[in-house]
């Protein structure tokens, strides 16, 4: 939720930042991913083409792992090279 219109500078402390969270809040009760649009590409853990596609997926679950992983897979990401 950060108001910057270029958020994927922050993408690289994002599992360190989002895991501390976690641990400061003492765990999640429920996660939620939104997903009306996909943003994806370039990235070492995504298909080398940039592309935007319109999903309308919302992912809801106690688990915020499984969230995460099925979230990753749709958007094309490489699990295996997910940190």
């Amino acid at each position: 939720m950060l108001p910057d219109k270029k958020k994927a500078k922050f993408h690289k402390n994002l599992v360190k930042v989002l895991l501390d969270i976690y641990e400061a809040v003492d765990g999640i009760d429920l996660a939620v991913l939104e997903g009306t649009y996909l943003y994806g590409g370039t990235g070492a853990t995504f298909p080398a083409k940039k592309y935007r596609a319109e999903k309308k997926t919302l992912l809801v679950s106690r688990d915020a792992v499984a969230v995460e992983a099925v979230g990753a897979t749709l958007a094309g990401s490489n699990l295996r090279k997910c940190p």
